[in-house]
């Protein structure tokens, strides 16, 4: 998506008679990208906000919350295993803002992207 900077700077070209190859060579884009901008006008573009998607865990949020609130020393594997036979069908478990006991295996990032902060939130059991 482009911002109105590009935007305007499409449509400039545009009225100084430049074709829209010419003006997709100068920008960087592609020739089709060129035309829907000039096809559309002057318009801003506008971003919504993304529908919220539902987890593989949703069905087992409860259960899992429940069971690490009884017994809070039980293992993620564990917890896999028992969901698995509720009909979970994933290959690992993530299972978000848990404690550290439970993190056997965890999503790592290089370090020049990582934050400060905490290296993760969540954790990752394989099977």
């Amino acid at each position: 998506m482009k911002g109105l900077r590009e935007i305007v700077l499409i449509h400039d070209l545009r009225r100084q008679g430049l074709s829209i190859s010419a003006i997709a060579r100068k920008v960087g884009s592609d020739r089709k990208t060129v035309r829907k901008y000039l096809e559309q006008g002057l318009e801003a573009p506008s971003y919504g906000p993304r529908p919220l998607q539902g987890s593989v865990l949703d069905p087992y949020r409860v259960y899992l919350t429940e069971r690490v609130r009884t017994f809070p020393d039980l293992s993620g594997r564990r917890l896999l295993r028992e969901i698995k036979s509720m009909g979970y069908g994933a290959m690992s478990l993530v299972i978000p803002s848990l404690p550290p006991r439970f993190w056997i295996g965890s999503y790592t990032t290089p370090s020049s992207s990582r934050s400060k902060g905490p290296a993760t939130d969540c954790a990752v059991i394989p099977t």
